[in-house]
């Protein structure tokens, strides 16, 4: 589904008709963040209590380390309950402990959230292999919707590089390289970032308002350049998900032109935000209720959001990480 800001209507055509919906010096920004086994189920040291662990945003400065985490704390339970059914967590509090399996503890630093369900901790595996015991101990976050137990591997994109999201950037799912050399054809320059993805949902109503989280992200200063000067010519910029546009409008500066290196995303996309990036979104179908949206209404107004959202319903479109696309313009 295509939607224009302020135009009258939608369009619908397939993943392939992306083709005829972006122009020649558009530019495609992809997210090559591949996606952690970030769901860690284990007991709380002491009492026994059952816990989920959900890594929430990597802390550490360089990708390849993965010691310290924003988490969320979930209950007895998994992933095929509905998050917010599940039974409220035992109260994890400094110096706590949690035993993941497989070698792999957490230990809890600090609590982040009045509800206890959010906390920093710090991974530790016992033969020091913590990339190999978070692999062997995680699972990849996964709803209820689903029907069938996910493998990391299933929530991978064609761009998967350095491991850093918890949640997969999905509407990447949809891109083939086929698509791609299309894209490249028609003039479409694709360039990759690493943005961190982070949760869509922790159960609480009163954290899930707080979301998105600080989410981090890797701009190359090759990136960097190529957007930029895309900018200066009057190219339009797409973000390929929620997550890459918060990113590129995290690290611009007042001009629109992006710092290379690390930085963390902290804005939250809304109406009142001022684009400096971003003239386009390939996105999933997100309820109008929903964080995503709200991010949405950057680029077009929500009342078009909701008209359009109407639309997908009753042609059937389909929602979630799993589901169909809609190609946002400013």
């Amino acid at each position: 589904m295509v939607v224009r800001a302020g135009a009258s209507g939608v369009r619908h055509t397939t993943v392939a008709g992306l083709t005829g919906a972006l122009r020649a010096r558009d530019v495609l920004v992809v997210n090559d963040a591949a996606t952690l086994p970030a769901s860690l189920s284990g007991r709380h040291v002491g009492s026994g209590a059952a816990v989920e662990l959900r890594l929430a945003a990597n802390l550490d400065r360089e990708h390849r380390a993965l010691t310290c985490w924003v988490a969320a704390v979930l209950g007895p339970g998994d992933w095929r309950e509905d998050t917010e059914r599940r039974a409220p967590p035992v109260r994890l509090a400094e110096g706590d402990v949690v035993a993941l399996g497989a070698g792999l503890v957490a230990h809890v630093e600090r609590r982040l959230h009045p509800s206890g369900r959010l906390v920093r901790v710090r991974l530790a595996a016992q033969d020091g292999d913590l990339w190999g015991a978070l692999y062997r101990a995680g699972r990849p976050i996964q709803y209820a919707y689903h029907r069938a137990p996910l493998e990391v591997w299933d929530q991978q994109t064609l761009f998967s590089g350095p491991p850093v999201a918890v949640e997969p950037p999905s509407s990447g799912f949809h891109l083939t390289w086929s698509l791609i050399f299309a894209l490249q054809r028609r003039g479409v320059e694709v360039v990759p970032i690493t943005h961190g993805t982070g949760l869509s949902t922790t159960g609480d109503p009163s954290l899930d308002a707080a979301l998105p989280l600080p989410e981090p992200t890797w701009v190359t200063a090759e990136a960097a350049a190529r957007i930029t000067a895309a900018r200066r010519r009057g190219a339009r910029i797409i973000a390929q998900g929620t997550g890459v546009a918060r990113a590129l409008e995290s690290v611009a500066d007042e001009r629109g032109e992006l710092r290379p290196g690390r930085a963390v995303s902290l804005l939250r996309l809304s109406a009142e935000t001022r684009l400096r990036v971003v003239s386009g979104l390939l996105t999933g179908i997100h309820d109008p209720a929903s964080s995503h949206a709200r991010l949405m209404e950057s680029l077009v107004p929500a009342q078009q959001l909701r008209g359009a959202f109407a639309e997908a319903v009753e042609r059937g479109y389909l929602g979630h990480e799993y589901g169909d696309l809609m190609l946002l313009l400013a």
